[in-house]
């Protein structure tokens, strides 16, 4: 007669050869007879059951269920079968490890582990490897990149600059008949210009103010206007004998000047002896004097300085026919 079945659990060892031990723990139920024998009614074992009754065989049991029961009575056979599976894996991973060639599972499982950390070595050496022949192809091309640019503006900045000297020279050709103080020919380079000035200082000439206007033309920054503030020319602020033609020419800057202008440039026109009276009265603020199609001008302001203006063909012919005096002729009476 079959009596009641029982459940109970199993921990086991397993070890893994040639790389290390690993414990694996598992609770099976199983049921079995009081007695460790294999119930009637159970007639196939499954592979477990089988392994089971197996080591308890080759420990002296009738059966898995008998050497079961004799643990349970006797717990300290508990620590010594453990000692036993850790003693038999032990001489079975000392024998892995000499059949493998080793002196010691020790050494066995430190090669093991170097191993693996050379290849993790070899890894990161390829992974930088890598990384530096892209970074180095990345660099490469940044570098032709780099080159291209620079040589497109190298390119560029000497086609500017050809172009520039070309415009200069143009300049001074251009220039090179127009009425001006020494080199100061409106028409000029701005180049040029700073050469020989800085601020309102030319040629280091302390005694002469000088004031440029510069435009573009064809591509060049040139001089358009440049005006020369000769001082004053009276003190009085009478203005009587600055034409007379008695007077003495070295008497002020104006006659100086006006002497200077008649021999070199084409009159154009002057004030007349009717405006030099409205001036004196305060009824005219200026006096002008013009030359050369309007390219030279003696202008006396109000506060009695002399200016002397030199101008490019263009703005000369405006300021000409914007400055000078329509007066009625003797037959229009």
């Amino acid at each position: 007669m079959n009596k009641l079945l029982q459940l109970f659990s199993l921990s086991t060892m397993v070890s893994i050869s040639g790389v290390g031990s690993i414990l694996l723990i598992s609770s099976v139920s199983v049921s079995y007879a009081d007695h460790g024998e294999i119930t009637n009614a159970q007639t196939t074992l499954t592979p477990l059951q089988a392994q089971r009754e197996a080591f308890a065989k080759s420990q002296g049991y009738s059966s898995y269920a008998a050497m079961q029961a004799d643990k349970k009575k006797n717990p300290s056979k508990d620590a010594q079968y453990f000692e036993e599976i850790r003693n038999a894996q032990k001489k079975k991973e000392e024998a892995d490890a000499k059949k493998a060639g080793y002196e010691s599972f020790a050494a066995m499982q430190a090669d093991i582990k170097k191993k693996a950390e050379d290849k993790i070595k070899a890894e990161d050496k390829i992974k930088a490897d890598k990384k530096r022949a892209e970074d180095k192809i990345k660099a490469d091309k940044k570098r032709a990149e780099n080159k291209i640019k620079a040589d497109k503006k190298r390119a560029e900045d000497k086609i500017k600059k050809e172009t520039k000297e070309r415009r200069i020279t143009q300049a001074r050709i251009d220039s090179q008949n127009n009425p001006g103080f020494r080199d100061l020919k409106p028409g000029i380079h701005y180049d040029d210009y700073i050469k020989k000035c800085s601020g309102s200082k030319c040629y280091g000439i302390q005694n002469i103010s000088f004031d440029a206007r510069f435009a573009y033309k064809n591509g060049s920054k040139v001089l358009s206007a440049l005006t020369l503030d000769m001082g004053p020319i009276s003190s009085d602020g009478i203005l009587i004998d600055l034409i007379n033609e008695f007077a003495d020419p070295d008497a002020n800057i104006f006659r100086k000047m006006k002497t200077n202008f008649d021999t070199k440039y084409i009159l154009e026109y002057e004030f007349s002896q009717r405006d030099r009276q409205l001036f004196n009265e305060r009824e005219k603020s200026e006096l002008l004097v013009v030359y050369s199609k309007g390219q030279v001008a003696l202008r006396i302001t109000r506060d009695f300085s002399l200016y002397i203006e030199y101008r490019i063909i263009d703005n000369a012919r405006s300021f000409l026919k914007s400055n000078k005096p329509v007066t009625a002729a003797i037959d229009d009476f």
